[in-house]
């Protein structure tokens, strides 16, 4: 699946919700104003009624505005609040709905089994590790991905879900909701969330008008009549509210539908097994909970999940999901005769440490095992994975020592295990490592540090990367201040020695993918640039560093950043030139990749098209380059699944 495409879908997506959004407002507007000129009229005595009809008229600017301008404000009201609870991303969702998050101890087996495969999945596609919950009070089989982005996603599964299904089945529906995470699905979901609020709220509204006035007795008889005039208001409200929300029912239905046939064949594309998915709905058909949620809060969510949380009415009209005999089918018509097995994994990246010289910025990489990677390839790669991936992280994570991966996933042991992957080889540069940390007054988290410091050096290089995505879901729930802290030692432990490897500058750059985004508040950019005209600047300072990075002699780094631009030629992105060491450090590549960060799929595809073909100049990176090219990819809201190495010659 292509997944700049899919970005561009999610986008349009979100243009046609708001159209939809919009029709739904102005239909319930001119609704209740009508209703309102009906009402009005039982003002009047039944000899004037007819008279008074005639008067007021059916379109009275004076009236519309004031009702129309009060409807929509409510509608809209309603939208905002649930946009704004909805702000910390995906973790709102999953308490909401009794979610209960998993850390890193005191699980059962299912939990664990569970926990291992969204691991495996994020370190195998380069998404953050999302923070995972359980529904313990659900029995049917289920599951769902929510957030703005990959950087406040969670992922949760149902009780019914982890005590029914075997390993395959549950790796199925899990590559199911990771492809809504990679294809930008999610924030979509949350944002129909707030679209079904605010048109529910005016049914709360009558609710409340209505109750109200029941309650009320006596009176004159001109008291009488408008109190029968607004309750007959409030029901009204009540019933167009209801119908408005059905109206955003079916926009809920509509939008969702499609995407659920294009999740299950992106977990078929993931773990090249459809008989695990096709068993998981299985399960559910013949599961008497079946998949349903029992939460109050199901059924605003209900396009979330893998499958229908709610019975469908009026045959399916309603549901947000296609039927799961019709899944099947497609399941195993698509994909008869795919093998079901997963092939051999490779042996495990260790490479060779960075080479420590050069000026500030990046030290060059030293020439370790390679790694084929063409421009072309580099793009269709983005937001995928395949069971060679999905197996190779699995075996990574399992080189990982028990102990250490249970501190990665805790508050306290998360921070230790980063500072430990961070620390030099050397004693020199290791005791101002440690001097560093000392200087920030947190003895405790200094003291598990140096514990962990040797077990964690011994682990290679993409162990300890894995380590750290391990560690993100848990550095999330730290402090403000902690966050600032945590952010301020990542750096200077990579500033050490006056100079950033790859290694360590991919490790910070994942580290703040992952964490600064919730801590500080922030949405992933929405798209704002459309040509390569406006950041010509950003991508020859981005290029200029990486062609560096991976050529530390002058004439063939120069070769390497001239393969990059020409990738670049047209629509204004050509005609770059090369910049001096200084306007290429590591600060310029930093604000780069803040303003790329902007650009709309398209434009994205294009600089990382360029960035692989500027470290791939000589045909292959090292896994260095792949780390950092991955690190870059990533900061572009851009995944990319791991490399596969093959020996050096």
């Amino acid at each position: 699946m292509d997944f700049f495409a899919q970005q561009d879908s999610a986008r349009r997506r979100t243009g046609l919700l708001v159209a939809l959004y919009l029709f739904a407002v102005v239909l319930i507007v001119f609704t209740v104003y009508f209703v309102f000129v009906l009402v009005a009229s039982i003002g009047a005595s039944s000899s004037s009624r007819a008279d008074a009809m005639r008067d007021f008229g059916w379109f009275v600017p004076e009236v519309f505005f004031p009702v129309a301008g009060v409807t929509a404000a409510i509608i809209g009201l309603g939208t905002l609040f649930k946009i704004l609870m909805l702000r910390s991303g995906g973790r709102v969702v999953a308490e909401a709905l009794g979610g209960r998050p998993i850390s890193g101890g005191g699980q059962d087996p299912s939990e664990q089994r569970f926990q291992n495969i969204v691991e495996e999945m994020s370190i195998a596609s380069g998404v953050p590790v999302p923070a995972i919950y359980v529904l313990d009070e659900e029995p049917g089989i289920n599951a769902f991905a929510a957030g703005h982005g990959p950087q406040d996603a969670v992922v949760a599964v149902t009780r019914g879900a982890l005590e029914n299904l075997k390993r395959d089945e549950l790796q199925g529906v899990i590559g199911h909701e990771f492809s809504h995470i990679l294809n930008g699905d999610m924030r979509l979901n949350l944002r129909l969330i707030g679209v079904l609020n605010g048109i529910l709220l005016l049914a709360i509204v009558g609710r409340v008008l209505v109750r109200a006035l029941g309650r009320t007795r006596g009176g004159s008889s001109k008291d009488g009549q408008a109190k029968a005039a607004l309750l007959l208001l409030g029901v009204a409200l009540l019933v167009i509210g209801s119908l408005g929300a059905l109206l955003a029912r079916v926009i809920q239905s509509a939008v969702s539908r499609q995407r659920e046939y294009l999740a299950d064949a992106a977990a078929v594309q993931f773990t090249r097994n459809p008989g695990g998915l096709a068993g998981a709905l299985r399960r559910i058909a013949r599961l008497e909970a079946g998949s349903r949620v029992e939460s109050p809060h199901a059924s605003e969510a209900s396009h979330l999940f893998f499958s229908d949380s709610r019975a469908s009415w009026f045959g399916g009209l309603f549901a947000t999901h296609p039927p799961i005999a019709e899944r099947i089918r497609r399941l195993e018509g698509a994909y008869a005769g795919m093998p079901e097995s997963v092939p051999a994994g490779a042996d495990a990246l260790t490479g060779n440490e960075l080479a420590s010289a050069g000026a500030a910025g990046f030290a060059p990489s030293a020439r370790s095992g390679r790694i084929p990677l063409a421009a072309g390839e580099a793009v269709r790669r983005a937001g995928t994975m395949g069971p060679e991936q999905i197996l190779r992280s699995a075996k990574i994570l399992q080189s990982i020592p028990v102990e250490i991966a249970a501190a990665a996933r805790e508050p306290f042991g998360s921070r230790a295990v980063v500072f430990a992957a961070l620390l030099d080889a050397r004693e020199d540069i290791r005791a101002r490592q440690f001097e560093a940390l000392r200087a920030l007054g947190d003895e405790p988290v200094l003291a598990e540090t140096q514990r962990l410091a040797l077990p964690v050096g011994r682990l290679p290089r993409e162990s300890r990367h894995a380590l750290v995505d391990i560690a993100i879901p848990a550095i999330r729930t730290l402090s403000p201040s902690q966050a600032t802290a945590f952010e301020s030692a990542v750096r200077a432990l990579a500033e050490a020695d006056n100079q950033v490897e790859l290694f360590e500058y991919a490790i910070y750059k994942g580290v703040l993918r992952g964490v600064r985004p919730i801590l500080e508040g922030r949405r992933p950019a929405a798209a704002s640039i459309y040509s390569l005209k406006p950041i010509r600047a950003e991508a020859a300072a981005l290029l200029s560093a990486l062609a560096r990075a991976g050529a530390p002699d002058p004439a063939a780094a120069q070769k390497a950043f001239e393969a990059g631009a020409r990738m670049l030629e047209g629509e204004g992105g050509g005609g770059i030139a090369m910049l001096p060491p200084a306007s290429a450090d590591l600060a310029a590549v930093d604000l780069a990749l803040e303003a790329l960060a902007s650009a709309a799929p398209g434009i994205k595809r294009r600089v990382l098209a360029a960035c692989a073909a500027c470290i791939g100049a000589d045909g292959t990176v090292t896994s260095e380059e792949g780390e950092l090219f991955r690190a870059i990819s990533n900061a572009l809201d851009c995944p990319q699944p791991t490399f596969a190495e093959t020996p050096a010659r």
